[in-house]
């Protein structure tokens, strides 16, 4: 029952996720985009710490951001390690680096350092909804862009995102304090322990 409810608001989530990539993000409404973040949240109030899937709207149940190595990274088809899919900068290459070394690498150590990226878990992502974070990190790391069809400045990405950054937050911050939060069992960040 409880896997079926998380199938569903899955499903509700990606036709939602389908029609803001055909139509734009901003052409959501606003109750189509504050659904498309909050979707399925009454069906994770259960027990079960199983999630069929994460990126955008999963944060809040998987502690934030999953990339850099915190869960997962990307390697791109030239053997790049990117903390992220959706993340085209690294320092790391799976063809003169281990998984170990590339998990030590200045941008993944960055990635390590400073997650949670917001306390709000509606705004999980250092692109997305901090896009100050993710340029601060590639200039600091001297990580370079990956991107396979058009190598792109931190600075042009980052522009890309900032619009949308500043117009969720209000809305994000609005719908965060509203609602009550469960402490995970775990969050496997630098430094987190479990509330006693």
């Amino acid at each position: 029952k409880a896997q079926d409810a998380a199938i569903e608001a899955y499903e509700k989530d990606l036709a939602l996720t389908a029609k803001a990539a055909e139509l734009g993000l901003d052409k959501l409404t606003d109750e189509e985009t504050e659904e498309a973040k909050t979707a399925g949240q009454e069906n994770f109030d259960s027990d079960i710490e199983f999630y069929p899937m994460d990126f955008q709207n999963d944060g809040e149940y998987v502690g934030g951001c999953i990339a850099g190595g915190r869960n997962y990274f990307h390697i791109n088809s030239n053997g790049d390690a990117e903390p992220c899919v959706f993340i085209h900068y690294s320092n790391a290459n799976i063809h003169d680096s281990s998984i170990l070394e590339i998990l030590q690498s200045p941008l993944f150590m960055a990635y390590h350092n400073e997650q949670p990226f917001n306390h709000n878990h509606l705004r999980p992502c250092p692109m997305l909804e901090n896009p100050n974070i993710i340029e601060e990190m590639v200039h600091r790391t001297k990580a370079k862009s990956t991107n396979l069809e058009s190598i792109e400045p931190v600075e042009d990405l980052v522009a890309k995102c900032r619009d949308y950054a500043e117009t969720w937050k209000p809305e994000a911050e609005r719908i965060w304090e509203s609602q009550e939060h469960k402490e995970r069992q775990y969050e496997n960040y630098k430094g987190w322990k479990k509330a006693e």
